[in-house]
């Protein structure tokens, strides 16, 4: 895996490339160990390569039979299954690059071929005497790829930085996009903060012919049949040899492998699972690394249901070197001032600690649980208005039982019955109505008076609640296309390249979750317990009390946040929002800045999180405002007040 660029003119004119040497350096940071370019009249290509599989020394750009380049940031779990499909001999295929594969299987399927690959990819395939271009992200969307129109040319690359650099000064930040991350930051955008900068959504592929694009969402797992087996065993057994081979084929690699390493369920699975892997092959991961402090004076032992022992527990019995970490006030002051506009704007500050970790003891590939919240060990979402409407009245009260721990509190098991049962069974007008953060006062961020008027009916349409269902199957694949896992994943890519690490995420692989979206609700919350069936699947790989308590992270965190304020406070008296930024009200962000709020109450880290969301994008505005580039058309003219 690594990078890739490409430029395509669309009207014949030819290529300069002046701006290409840039570029090149831009994505060595991705890939390190290889670069590949090709140059026609018409189009220039560039290939990256960070070695992780066997096969990546293979990787180059690749011209197929039929005259088409392919260029590909990817990683294939599949290349046995698509050998046979492809007719070819087991010794060919082991010198076989990843991107030669998806070359064969375009020439073979064409745009079908996204139906044949399983792995982590983004790649682009262009015809230049054609005009023909197509582009296409994995189903859940690891692995980034943008795109622009540029004049009479056609840009797209793994990284946003490259492009926004070649043509430095001539971009413009998206106002819809800036009102966005102020009203709604955990949220995914529907593109990127610049005008012109599209992002290829997860399972999707977007085609260019004659000078026209379309957009095709090319993932659709809710449409699968309900798989019937005869026992619950059975369900619990079958899927368990897919998580196997899921986690497996990420550990096909020749270089070193270290995993998130926390006291729930998904990591530890992961973690266990992948050094259970390598234990048959005399190896194990070179670590597993925890967003906890490790205890000592400063952080004590918290007691029984400190998640620090359940990490250290597993870390001994499985024989994991284990490295704790986080952030302390100092790192989350510089992650404010990172380049949200090219990096991604995910806020999870406590991952930049574990890279540097997992790069100081080697590793090129780091395992990662996240997304398995989502499908794998759902909790749960629908489930109780699922077997309201059918009137499964014992299951019911099972399932309501584990989930309030037992049914003699009156006032949580109504709660449950309310939100998870009736309240998504509800018409949508009735649904928005008894939405509970309704009549919550929502922040905007410092946004001022005349912005937020301006945009009153776009902040509308953001702050409407995500409906849930009384389904879970359907609940889930609206997490799953909700964006917030490929948001996540975006960033982690870009905060990697410099330390030459690729995150790979097995609970989110395409054969699990497909899997998973076909079984019936009953077996995927088996013996009526929110992740029931995750917990039947993994009896022997994690502890009876695994649980995500991490009450010592969030007594570190809390702490971080109040020191990362009082250095913000500090600093407004040296350069810190020294300049008026259009996009706010000024003198309340100041106001906000200048007092530190308890850090242990919900008020206190809700102002917190509008600073920080505010603090990153005031230092984006003045990062371009410094390099003489207007931010967007209406700066010199819209009021901040």
């Amino acid at each position: 895996m690594g990078a890739i660029y490409g430029h395509l003119s669309l009207n014949d004119e030819l290529v300069q490339d002046a701006n290409f040497a840039p570029i090149a350096q831009d994505l060595s940071i991705w890939g390190p160990d290889a670069l590949d370019s090709l140059e026609l009249p018409s189009g220039r290509f560039i290939q990256t390569t960070l070695w992780i599989s066997p096969q990546s020394q293979y990787e180059r750009i690749v011209l197929t039979a039929s005259g088409y380049v392919v260029c590909a940031d990817a990683i294939l779990d599949n290349r046995p299954e698509l050998a046979i499909e492809l007719d070819l001999r087991p010794e060919r295929l082991s010198q076989l690059s990843d991107t030669q594969l998806i070359g064969m299987a375009w020439d073979k399927w064409h745009a079908d071929c996204l139906q044949h690959l399983i792995g982590d990819f983004s790649f682009a395939i262009a015809h230049p005497a054609k005009k023909h271009v197509f582009l296409a992200r994995d189903h859940i969307g690891s692995r980034p790829l943008y795109w622009a129109r540029h004049g009479n040319s056609l840009i797209w690359s793994t990284s946003a930085k490259s492009l926004i650099d070649q043509y430095e000064g001539s971009w413009q930040i998206d106002e819809k996009a800036i009102v966005a991350f102020q009203v709604a930051y955990n949220d995914p955008l529907t593109d990127t903060f610049f005008d012109g900068l599209r992002r290829v959504k997860p399972g999707s592929q977007v085609e260019f012919i004659d000078g026209k694009s379309t957009q095709h969402q090319w993932w659709n797992p809710g449409k699968a049949p309900i798989i019937s087996l005869a026992s619950p065993d059975l369900y619990v057994q079958k899927c368990r040899a897919i998580l196997e081979r899921a986690v497996s084929d990420r550990c096909n690699s020749n270089q070193p492998i270290g995993a998130h390493l926390s006291g729930g369920i998904d990591s530890t699975a992961v973690a266990v699972l992948a050094n259970r892997h390598f234990r048959k092959k005399s190896k194990k991961l070179c670590g597993g690394y925890a967003w906890s402090p490790p205890i000592s004076t400063q952080h004590p032992d918290l007691g029984q249901s400190d998640e620090r022992r359940r990490i250290l527990a597993t870390a001994e019995k499985e024989d994991i070197a284990v490295r704790f970490g986080g952030s302390e006030g100092e790192n989350l002051f510089a992650f404010f001032q990172r380049p949200l506009e090219t990096e991604g704007n995910a806020d999870l500050a406590d991952e930049l600690p574990i890279l540097i970790n997992a790069a100081d003891d080697g590793a090129r590939v780091l395992l990662s649980g996240w997304g398995g919240d989502e499908a794998f060990s759902a909790h749960g979402y629908g489930y109780v208005g699922y077997l309201l409407l059918r009137l499964r009245f014992k299951r019911l009260a099972e399932f309501i039982r584990q989930r309030t721990r037992g049914l003699k509190n009156v006032r949580l098991v109504v709660s449950e019955l309310w939100w998870n049962g009736i309240h998504p069974s509800l018409p949508n007008i009735l649904y928005v109505l008894f939405d509970p953060f309704r009549d919550k006062d929502y922040g905007l961020c410092f946004m001022g008076k005349v912005r937020a008027e301006q945009n009153r009916k776009f902040i509308a349409r953001l702050r409407r609640p995500l409906r849930l269902f009384p389904d879970p199957k359907k609940n889930i694949l609206k997490f799953l296309k909700h964006g917030h896992l490929s948001m996540r994943m975006e960033t982690w890519a870009a905060w990697s390249a410099p330390y030459k690490l690729q995150y790979r995420y097995p609970l989110t692989d395409r054969r699990l979750l497909e899997f998973l979206l076909s079984i019936p609700p009953e077996i995927l919350f088996l013996n009526e317990r929110s992740r029931g069936f995750s917990r039947a699947i993994l009896q022997d790989v994690i502890p009876a009390d695994v649980s995500k308590q991490d009450a010592a992270n969030e007594l570190y965190r809390r702490e971080a946040r109040f020191s990362c304020w009082k250095i913000v406070s500090e600093r407004l008296q040296k350069e810190l929002l020294e300049e008026d930024c259009p996009w706010f009200d000024m003198e309340k962000l100041r106001m906000a800045a200048s007092n530190p709020l308890d850090q242990s109450t919900s008020y206190g880290v809700a102002r917190f999180g509008e600073l920080m969301t505010a603090l990153r994008l005031w230092f984006m505005w003045k990062r371009r405002r410094k390099a003489g580039i207007q931010n967007t058309n209406s700066d010199e003219t819209l009021s901040g007040l």
